[in-house]
């Protein structure tokens, strides 16, 4: 296997791998009917840690399996750029989910919690009606979970659906 370039890997590996994608029906095609039926995409953001830019077949490994992940990347929107902006998993979630670089957030270090003024995307989602939920390593902090209806260990938050017919 190609050893990848200093920019390759830079360009791929944000937060190990960061993989956005948004259905088929979000493409140039048939965004005019989705406006006319009020339909809305649809997205998963994977943040993985320690797992390298082309451990996923829809990056190219050629002999890792995934393929749920690649047919969601194939369906859908699949990054193919992306910046580092920290090495460190929890202030990389916390710049990752306010959109703001590490140093920004109030929470650069290592397991330093979200402080509750920050505003997370997931909290703008979970208040504009879509179900948000988080799996997998925390390190944000309990003022964080605020954006979530769902957090580590499937412990629901909200007992109420947040959009219509998704429990």
């Amino acid at each position: 296997m190609k050893k990848p370039s200093r920019r390759e890997f830079i360009k791929s590996t944000s937060l190990s791998v960061i993989s956005l994608t948004i259905p088929k029906y979000f493409n140039s095609s048939s965004r005019a009917a989705n406006r006319k039926n009020n339909a809305r995409p649809n997205f998963i953001i994977f943040i993985a840690d320690d797992q390298a830019w082309n451990d996923v077949g829809c990056y190219g490994h050629p002999s890792i399996r995934t393929p749920n992940i690649d047919k969601l990347a194939q369906e859908g929107l699949k990054f193919e750029y992306a910046f580092l902006t920290c090495a460190s998993c929890s202030p990389t979630r916390c710049s990752v989910i306010t959109g703001r670089y590490p140093h920004s957030t109030g929470a650069r270090e290592l397991h330093q919690p979200l402080p509750a003024n920050q505003i997370a995307f997931p909290g703008l989602l979970k208040q504009a009606g879509y179900y948000t939920a988080s799996a997998g390593k925390w390190h944000l902090g309990k003022d964080a979970k605020r954006n979530f209806d769902t957090v580590p260990g499937n412990r629901r938050l909200d007992p109420t659906p947040t959009h219509a017919g998704q429990v």
